[in-house]
Formats: C-alpha cells, sequence, structure tokens
C-alpha cells in the first residue's frame, strides 16, 4: 500500500514538474512576441510616425505658397495616414501581446496585478 502511494506522489510530482516547464515556454514564447510587438512599435512611433508628420508639415507649407500641386499634396497626406495606421496596427499588436502574456503566465480577464485568479489558467499544457 505504501508502495503505490509514493508511486503515485511521484508520478504527481513529474506531472507537476511537467506542467511547470510546459507553463515556462508558454510564458517565454509570448514574452518573446510581446517584445517583437514592442519593439515594431517603437520603431514606427519613433522613426515612422515623426518622419510622416514632417513630411505633411513640409507639404502643407508648399501646398499654401502653390508650390506643391493639389496630387501630390493628397499622396502626401495618404502617406501620413498609412504611417497612422501602421502606428495603430503596430499597437494593437502590442496589445494583444500583452494580453497573451497575461493569459500564459495565469492572469484571467479582470484581475488585478498581484491578485491571485481565481481558477485555474488554461494553457495548452491543461488541454492536452
Amino acid at each position: 500500500k505504501v508502495d503505490a502511494q509514493d508511486a503515485v506522489t511521484r508520478q504527481r510530482e513529474v506531472e507537476h514538474r511537467s506542467t511547470i516547464t510546459c507553463i515556462a515556454r508558454e510564458v517565454e514564447a509570448a514574452l518573446d512576441v510581446a517584445m517583437g510587438a514592442r519593439r515594431r512599435l517603437d520603431a514606427v512611433r519613433d522613426g515612422l510616425l515623426p518622419a510622416a508628420a514632417e513630411a505633411g508639415r513640409l507639404a502643407e507649407q508648399a501646398e499654401s505658397t502653390q508650390a506643391l500641386d493639389a496630387l501630390r499634396a493628397l499622396r502626401l497626406q495618404v502617406s501620413r495616414l498609412r504611417a497612422r495606421r501602421r502606428h495603430l496596427d503596430a499597437l494593437r499588436g502590442w496589445v494583444l501581446s500583452r494580453v497573451r502574456l497575461d493569459e500564459a503566465a495565469g492572469h484571467q480577464e479582470g484581475s488585478v496585478r498581484g491578485e491571485r485568479p481565481t481558477r485555474e489558467p488554461v494553457t495548452l499544457c491543461t488541454l492536452s
């Protein structure tokens, strides 16, 4: 009877370590995705948006002095709008990656940081 209980205990320990390892891999993967999304967001916010804004400002100045035809001014506006859209796409990617990271780490929807989740986190490990 003791040997059977020891075997069950060891099996549970092995399963527990396996689950922890799997969750750690999921968190690590989610963190990598979040960090990549943050780098993309920073690149768009710090590089593309200021350049597009400056180009738009110069286009407005040139248009007001009649140095730029209307078609060229519209094309510059389209470029500015595309840059803003890329920024929003990057921001969305960042937010979604943070949600996935929180889910992988066991945070539940609506929970406050530092608060323990009310139920077990659902991960790929627990679904298999």
